[in-house]
């Protein structure tokens, strides 16, 4: 983490809870690869503490204050995470479906195979 940090500007974070000081996921933007050629965005948090608005708080304030000059960013969640892209829709986050793919080597039954494509501009 500490590489990617010193490289890119920006790592997996850690999500705590004030009061508790508990943690509760993570956040991360990734930088641009050879198979996603833009910013990818996202998160994964404790099922303790679903629903609770965590997800789009560090989607909306920590994620966009963290993207540098970024115009825009993915979130490419699996299909099967329907926590994960709804989500998406809540935050207003558009899906492009002509752009949904499946990860490259992974078997053909493999519920991690199949990803929808998200793609969030940077607030005016």
């Amino acid at each position: 983490m500490a590489a990617m940090e010193a490289e890119h500007g920006h790592c997996f974070w850690a999500l705590e809870r004030k009061v508790e000081r508990d943690l509760i996921g993570l956040c991360r933007i990734l930088p641009p690869s050879a198979l996603i050629f833009e910013h990818a965005i996202g998160w994964g948090l404790a099922r303790k503490v679903g629903d609770q608005g965590y997800a789009r708080e560090a989607a909306l304030s920590w994620v966009w204050a963290n993207l540098l000059k970024a115009p825009a960013a993915l979130a490419i969640p699996i299909t099967a995470n329907a926590r994960s892209w709804g989500q998406m829709r809540r935050l207003g986050i558009p899906r492009q479906l002509d752009k949904d793919f499946n990860y490259p080597n992974q078997p053909e039954d493999d519920r991690l195979r199949p990803h929808i494509f998200y793609r969030a501009y940077r607030p005016a």
